[in-house]
């Protein structure tokens, strides 16, 4: 007969974690004063960790309110003005602004409505220099296979910005 008990027996299991993105670069085109340029990302996580995951964006430079850096010289296309903490519907302004717009930890009160990347009722905020504080999106429970996470970019010059190539990286 088997008399062991099995309550002190634990399995050891190594976490796993991989985020793809479906585009490594992507272009806006010509830049035109006023215009309203837009786009988007899939983000797909899998991962065994029990207890969920969170995804965090970055622009990695450090000093900078831009990821966005104009060949040749310092000039930058700064950030939207709102927040990751505090997101705000694009009404008016100019800028760099990412947001979540499908997702199925989406949290609506913060990111807006919207269910497509150029959605009037998406709520944007500027890409922010450190990850640490820059948490866009959280999926919580049990270990996920392909969770699709899609983020937008908005972007929207001035008349007084200077002309010319930019570019720039985005870190999940």
């Amino acid at each position: 007969s088997d008399l062991d008990n099995y309550a002190s027996f634990y399995q050891v299991t190594l976490l796993s974690l991989s985020l793809s993105v479906d585009q490594s670069s992507l272009v806006f085109g010509n830049l035109i004063p006023g215009d309203i340029f837009t786009n988007f990302t899939k983000a797909t996580t899998t991962t065994n960790y029990p207890n969920g995951y969170t995804l965090a964006v970055s622009d990695n430079t450090a000093g900078s309110d831009s990821p966005l850096l104009r060949q040749s010289t310092s000039t930058r296309i700064a950030d939207y003005s709102g927040t990751i903490a505090s997101p705000t519907l694009w009404t008016i302004g100019t800028g760099f602004g990412i947001c979540v717009f499908s997702g199925a930890g989406k949290d609506t009160s913060k990111w807006g409505t919207g269910t497509v990347y150029d959605s009037q009722f998406n709520k944007y905020a500027g890409v922010p220099q450190n990850a640490s504080s820059a948490v866009v999106y959280t999926k919580n429970g049990a270990p996920t296979a392909g969770d699709e996470v899609d983020v937008g970019y908005k972007l929207v010059v001035s008349n007084s910005q200077m002309t010319g190539n930019y570019q720039g990286d985005v870190v999940y």
